[in-house]
């Protein structure tokens, strides 16, 4: 919840999916809704403290990924600035 407000203060579109659907499923519909990005926080994410964030290429190919800790804002921020916002 909390990175999905650090998001928003980005002027980011974000949905969650708390639905405990599958990683395939929820990126069908990442694709259906033409994300530009995806974060995943699995079970080993969850307990490391950090979140896969993705570039979501509809083609499935070049899908650059980074982790980042859920602390660490400024790098979460270059990503951001690096990789969705208009410049």
């Amino acid at each position: 919840m909390d990175l999905s407000r650090k998001l928003r203060n980005y002027d980011l579109l974000v949905e969650l999916d708390l639905s405990g659907a599958s990683f395939s499923k929820q990126f069908k519909k990442a694709n259906k809704l033409k994300s530009k990005s995806i974060i995943v926080i699995g079970d080993d994410e969850a307990v490391n403290g950090e979140f896969s964030i993705r570039l979501f290429d509809q083609s499935g190919d070049g899908n650059e990924e980074e982790v980042i800790s859920f602390d660490n804002d400024i790098k979460l921020e270059k990503w951001i600035n690096n990789n969705l916002l208009v410049k």
